[in-house]
């Protein structure tokens, strides 16, 4: 007998599960950040409270039966998910995870309003001169922009994009019906009433994949999916079902498909696009004890990294994140080494104390594996 939680990931929300057996409230608060590992948003579990999909990212807790209730964002609340962390601000930082440089928020916001209506000439000097800001996906798009406007030099970002979404929807209509086909087949070999419920439900999501009228939900399919997956009351599924749920995940997304990128973005505008091609690159606050775990909203619990480090991460203890990245070791002390020269240079007030507090905190959550070399810093400290 399988039973479920269902988390509908909202940053600005608080969500509170009644168990209905005892009476008592519990309460999680999820980012949707957090939810990478998560199928569509959702954790599934079994009745021994063991994860039904493999997503160490969450900590489950058993909800019997399953009831969310979704109270509006409270004051408090707001107050702890703010991260103050002054080095978002300052430029040409490394994120303490990859080592790339990182973006601030000024800086993008420049670049949206450089091609908000740039074309041409002027449009490709822009795109090439982030190139190293770019990720790989969002790389690939731009070199496709680029091309692309060599034929229409009059067109903006939003409409150079557009040129090309037939084709991409094309392909990418190809590439999503051949894996929920792939999920149907899978979904034979089920036992019981949900291997009908299935088919009728994966020959659904074909039509509208085909559809030009209704488009495509990638969350929607995998939440819905999830549920009815947690429907099923057979313990014959489990292992079948929790392979459709790993398969179905597969789906291109737009952070790692060109296609499904050209095929969202087409409708948005260039600042819209342009600020997409760049926001996986912006600078943020990353908790070394994760948020979700009961990290402080604190510096000294702060690196900065990009945001596709810190997505990657969710809320994966530190000391197994730090074992799953290797180059981490070193890009952290590449960070603090700059962190302590703008402090050094006075454009941090009231950071003085942050390597000393940052070096312990590392320290402590990576199990010793981490422990940053400070230089001169103490001997700078003590002579000021």
């Amino acid at each position: 007998m399988n039973e479920a939680i269902y988390i509908e990931t909202n940053c600005d929300s608080k969500f509170a599960f009644n168990d209905c057996t005892g009476g008592e409230q519990r309460k999680q608060c999820v980012k949707p950040e957090k939810a990478r590992r998560v199928i569509g948003g959702i954790v599934l579990i079994n009745r021994l409270g063991q994860n039904f999909y493999n997503a160490p990212s969450f900590k489950a807790i058993v909800v019997k039966p399953p009831i969310i209730t979704v109270v509006g964002p409270t004051e408090e609340k707001r107050k702890r998910t703010t991260c103050h962390f002054d080095f978002k601000k300052i430029p040409h930082m490394p994120c303490a995870c990859c080592g790339k440089e990182v973006l601030t928020f000024k800086e993008i916001d420049g670049f949206q309003n450089t091609l908000k209506d740039a074309t041409g000439t002027e449009l490709r000097h822009h795109l090439r001169k982030r190139w190293n800001n770019y990720k790989a996906t969002e790389k690939k798009v731009v070199r496709k922009i680029i091309k692309t406007s060599y034929d229409y030099e009059d067109k903006n970002l939003q409409e150079l994009l557009q040129v090309t979404f037939d084709n991409s929807r094309k392909e990418l209509v190809e590439t999503q019906k051949n894996i929920i086909i792939k999920l149907k087949n899978i979904s034979n070999n089920l036992e019981g009433p949900i291997k009908p419920k299935l088919k009728h439900f994966f020959d659904k999501a074909i039509e509208i994949v085909e559809s030009e009228d209704i488009a495509f939900k990638r969350k929607t399919f995998l939440q819905s999916l999830a549920m009815k997956a947690a429907e099923d009351k057979d313990p014959r599924n489990i292992k079948a079902l929790t392979y459709i749920l790993a398969k179905a995940e597969t789906i291109p997304t737009s952070a790692e498909d060109v296609n499904a990128f050209i095929v969202k973005y087409s409708r948005r505008s260039p600042k819209e696009i342009a600020y997409r091609l760049l926001s996986r690159n912006a600078a943020t606050a990353e908790h070394i004890k994760a948020f979700t775990r009961n990290g402080l909203n604190d510096k000294s619990n702060y690196l900065l990294e990009c945001n596709k480090c810190n997505e990657a991460r969710g809320s994966i203890r530190f000391k197994d994140w730090v074992k799953q990245t290797p180059q981490f070791i070193n890009n952290v002390q590449k960070f603090i080494e700059e962190a302590i020269a703008v402090i050094k240079s006075g454009k941090m007030n009231g950071y003085e104390k942050y390597p000393l507090e940052v070096k312990e905190t590392l320290k402590r959550e990576s199990g010793g594996i981490i422990d940053i070399d400070l230089g001169d810093y103490e001997k700078f400290l003590s002579a000021g």
